[in-house]
């Protein structure tokens, strides 16, 4: 499945609002037999198991972060609201662990 955010980011799990990596022209997010691929300084893959939890950060639309078990690294899309949704409703789909804020951003649709 695929989805169409409007930049995908890399940071550092302890400091959220630090990008180290961008990618606002060809950004990729797709979820895939329980795998999601994103694209932003290159292509990474993050297994649903792996992941720690979901979060979203309001903004010009949604911010959707994805925070693994294991490394020092965090991934975000930033999506227009619809798209957001949609991206959280496949996540949780797949047994993505959503915080209590990815859960009332998909209560609020």
């Amino acid at each position: 499945m695929q989805f169409h955010p409007l930049a995908t980011f890399s940071g550092i799990k302890s400091v959220p609002l630090l990008a180290v990596t961008y990618n606002g022209l060809v950004p990729r997010l797709a979820l895939e037999d329980g795998v999601v691929i994103m694209r932003v300084f290159r292509s990474g893959r993050i297994a649903i198991a792996d992941l720690d939890k979901v979060t979203v950060m309001k903004g010009m639309g949604l911010l959707v972060s994805l925070y693994p078990k294991a490394g020092w690294r965090s991934f975000s899309a930033n999506f227009a609201r619809a798209e957001a949704i949609r991206f959280l409703q496949a996540l949780r789909a797949a047994g993505a662990p959503l915080d209590d804020k990815a859960k009332a951003a998909l209560a609020a649709g």
